[in-house]
């Protein structure tokens, strides 16, 4: 009785990851030298090989399991047998033999399904089962085996396994672009560690809020939860999850452009992978890390040398994920040293590899955008459509996670590429577009006053039309945010119901209240009946929250339960009513700036922004200036009853103007040329210029380049933050050429 009481106390010690003290009363167990039962013997031995797991003596520790395993089937203690089943198959998983895992774990279920009904330990076998099918490519497979993980533990069993799986859980959502679904498990699982005493736990939450920050591109939100996972790691001497913790802080100076600060970063963590355990995945994550920051720096033959002791180890490990990021660096690496055929064909096995694992993962958005690129400064123009094709599919992907950031980095390559007079083959990049729209086709836009030849408009209103996801437009003014929305609208389900838009930034603050959630007679001076809000006036069809940014603090918090409960209350009222409404949000700034400002509720950009689209400027679609001057023409032909043309050259101005207002601006001038032009019907260029003097930044083909310069120069500072070297990398010139072009702009 006493041994088994040291044994559970083992346990627990191991389960809080108190390895320290465990292994001292692992020790003085064995030097008293007692005799013991078969079973008692096996399980002190695993214990062992625990202990033995946890210095990263793998190998070793297999060998134990499998040791006890034989003596285990002779003695046919079902019990034992499960739990020796689920140690093998998590320490299996760490050396790579995810086959040999999966077999383990498939046999521990069965015997706790049909020989103990032990729920704590299939919880366990599953969780594995899981991670063995994620590292082995089997993504859809792993999410059912960890949701089923969750499902075995039993409510009494305590939070630990259950959280621990929910952990592994998010880490595979993540990777699989669920990061808002990742992001919900850890905050809730942070939560319950701290106030469960769970320190290994809380640390691994933390670390993965760290890691989905670093996607999200919220430097400052993953710095205070690396912190939060250092101090708690150096606290306990958790020496993996230093380690990680040192492979997030190098993710989050890159993220700021210190590529040199990042690979010292990752190099001092290679080191302590080498000095303390052989953790092949850690030192392959961290290898091609340490290969993109020396390709960045200019190391170009340290890249190699990186990238391809990376690209070894994931070939051990059969990892797919890893594999598939290591052919992404190496194919990088050999673009820089000329050798472009074997670079773009290790690119596209990248984006292969990633996309049977999944069509929304961060990593396949990054492949995309890095095949596109070195397509375009690579090859010649014939090939430029499939270099489109692949920066759209990098775009989606950023649009379903939300990250404006990413959205606006490729944005200016892609309207690099518009830009250019060459017709693209656009019924190929449809295709690949809207190939899963469902009910909406890119022609069926027109009828809703959609006028656009842009793939990155298209596809996105295509593919969230029929939808009923929370939307959170982003533009500038004039680009047409209201229409977009009105159209997601009409090509829902609530399309029968109605469309109400509100205009945030008109509502004054002392009225805001009473707008949005209406009100009862009396229940203010000046409530004089009932009124019905202009949410609830919404319910069963579609609000849009125009300027959405413009709402105050208190409005604000209002707005975020009645998003969380589905309830709206009017002001005076203690009665809840029940709404079912889609929420379309619109801005013209940058949310996320604001939410890292203060000057907007964190918790409601997230219940707003299901999804991003982002409507490209005039300035980043010039192919849609003549279609849109045509339609509009048309349009005000109509209207007077004549027919209304433009010269060839007040079209060529029009068309090499920026139009800061955009759709809006453009659709003015239109009318007011229309009314003022002579009895022939023709716009000329003279008329043009007598209403917009300050037409473009110069004439004929000399101008127009320079006009485009200037803008794709801006785009990219703007989207890299004004980090010059950043956007030389984005437009694919030397910086000091960038510095140049800058100095003469002035």
């Amino acid at each position: 009785m006493g041994l088994d009481r040291v044994l559970r106390k083992l346990d627990r010690l191991l389960s809080r990851g108190e390895h320290a003290r465990a292994k001292a009363v692992y020790e003085a167990l064995l030097r008293k030298a007692e005799c013991h039962s078969n079973g008692d013997s096996a399980r002190l031995a695993l214990v062992g090989g625990r202990l033995l797991a946890r210095e990263g003596k793998y190998d070793d520790a297999v060998a134990v399991g499998r040791r006890v395993l034989r003596t285990l089937k002779r003695t046919i203690d079902p019990n034992l047998l499960a739990w020796c089943h689920l140690l093998l198959s998590g320490w299996l998983l760490r050396t790579g033999d995810y086959e040999a895992s999966i077999k383990h774990a498939e046999a521990g279920i069965y015997l706790c399904r049909w020989e103990i009904r032990n729920g704590g330990v299939e919880g366990d076998l599953f969780n594995n089962l899981g991670l063995a099918q994620k590292n082995m490519g089997l993504w859809d497979e792993a999410e059912r085996s960890m949701k089923r993980a969750l499902g075995a533990y039993p409510h009494s069993g305590g939070a630990g396994p259950n959280l621990r799986s929910a952990s592994n859980l998010a880490i595979l959502l993540r990777k699989k672009g669920k990061a808002s679904e990742a992001a919900s498990i850890c905050r809730e699982g942070l939560h319950l560690c701290e106030r469960s005493g769970l320190p290994l736990l809380e640390c691994r939450y933390a670390l993965e809020l760290g890691n989905i920050s670093v996607i999200m591109r919220e430097h400052d939100v993953g710095h205070r939860h690396i912190m939060r996972a250092s101090r708690i790691a150096e606290s306990h001497s958790y020496t993996r999850e230093l380690i990680l913790v040192k492979e997030v802080e190098g993710d989050l100076a890159s993220l700021l452009g210190r590529f040199e600060d990042a690979r010292k970063t990752y190099e001092d963590a290679l080191g302590q992978v080498a000095r303390l355990m052989p953790l092949a995945d850690l030192e392959s994550e961290l290898l091609h890390r340490v290969a993109l920051m020396c390709l960045r720096t200019g190391r170009t033959s340290e890249a190699r040398q990186y990238s391809q002791r990376a690209i070894d180890l994931t070939g051990d490990l059969s990892d797919k994920y890893e594999s598939a990021i290591c052919l992404r660096v190496l194919g990088q690496t050999e673009i820089e040293e000329g050798l472009t055929a074997s670079g773009l064909d290790h690119l596209r096995e990248s984006v292969r590899v990633l996309s049977s694992l999944s069509l929304r993962a961060p990593g396949l958005a990054l492949s995309e955008y890095t095949l596109g690129c070195a397509i375009l400064s690579c090859r010649e123009e014939r090939e430029w459509d499939e270099a489109l094709i692949n920066l759209l599919g990098a775009r989606r992907i950023y649009s379903i996670l939300g990250v404006g950031e990413a959205i606006r980095e490729v944005d200016v390559v892609v309207s690099s590429v518009m830009s250019s007079k060459r017709p693209f083959r656009r019924a190929a990049v449809a295709d690949t577009t809207h190939s899963t729209t469902g009910r909406a086709t890119a022609r069926d836009l027109g009828r809703y006053g959609i006028v656009t030849a842009d793939d990155r408009i298209l596809g996105d209103v295509c593919h969230w039309g029929s939808t009923d996801v929370r939307i959170l437009i982003e533009g500038e003014t004039g680009v047409g945010k209201e229409l977009v929305a009105r159209t997601l609208h009409a090509l829902g389900r609530r399309r029968e119901h109605r469309f109400v838009a509100v205009d945030c930034g008109a509502l004054s603050e002392t009225l805001a209240d009473s707008e949005l959630f209406g009100h009862i007679r009396g229940s203010f001076t000046g409530a004089f009946r009932d009124r019905v809000g202009l949410i609830e006036e919404a319910d069963g069809g579609t609000l849009l929250l125009d300027e959405v940014g413009e709402l105050s603090e208190a409005v604000q918090a209002k707005l975020l339960r009645v998003l969380e409960e589905g309830e709206v209350r009017r002001v005076g009222d203690n009665k809840v009513r029940r709404i079912d409404i889609r929420v379309i949000s619109a801005t013209t700034k940058d949310l996320g700036q604001a939410v890292e400002t203060g000057r907007f509720r964190r918790d409601l950009y997230y219940r707003l922004k299901g999804a991003l689209i982002r409507i490209p400027s005039l300035r980043e679609r010039r192919g849609d200036i003549d279609l849109l001057l045509y339609h509009f023409l048309g349009l005000e032909g109509e209207r007077c009853g004549r027919d209304i043309r433009l010269s060839d050259g007040a079209r060529e101005r029009l068309c090499e103007y920026s139009w800061p207002g955009n759709v809006r601006e453009l659709k003015s001038t239109l009318e007011a040329l229309a009314v003022s032009v002579g009895e022939d019907g023709e716009i000329s260029a003279g008329l043009v210029e007598r209403f917009m003097p300050g037409l473009g930044r110069g004439s004929g083909l000399d101008g127009r380049v320079k006009a485009i310069e200037h803008e794709e120069i801006e785009r990219a500072l703007s989207a890299c933050n004004g980090n010059k070297s950043k956007a030389a990398r984005m437009l694919g010139i030397a910086r000091r050429t960038l510095y140049s072009k800058i100095k003469k702009d002035r």
